[in-house]
């Protein structure tokens, strides 16, 4: 019954920063979006490293425990581990190409999508 409630969580959380954002228009929709994008910027990096010590562990209790059948299971598990790590790597370096190319920054400013220096 969590499962249901965490992903209906995930999706509701966007669509209630565009809605609270959407009174003021296209411009309101990209600075929700870009509070959006500071937010996985935040996230995704710390959520990434996790995955790949969660994988290596992973990977190292199936090779110690003496059943194949978990060794392959948890194998696999490991490696999508992996390949989760790096699609969060290529989502927060593509990001802002594709939002600024979405959103133009306003004015001259190119500088609007790099969340480097912000506290988070």
């Amino acid at each position: 019954m969590r499962r249901p409630l965490f992903f209906l969580f995930l999706l509701l959380l966007p669509a209630a920063t565009l809605a609270a954002a959407s009174n003021s228009g296209l411009s309101g929709a990209a600075g929700a979006i870009r509070l959006i994008y500071g937010q996985l910027a935040g996230l995704l990096p710390a959520l990434s490293m996790l995955l790949v010590v969660l994988g290596a562990l992973t990977y190292a209790a199936g090779k110690a425990l003496p059943n194949p059948e978990f060794a392959g299971r948890a194998s696999g598990l490991a490696a999508a581990m992996i390949a989760a790590s790096a699609v969060c790597f290529v989502i927060i370096l593509v990001l802002p190409a594709i939002l600024s190319a979405l959103y133009p920054c306003p004015g001259a400013d190119p500088a609007c999508w790099d969340m480097s220096n912000v506290i988070f």
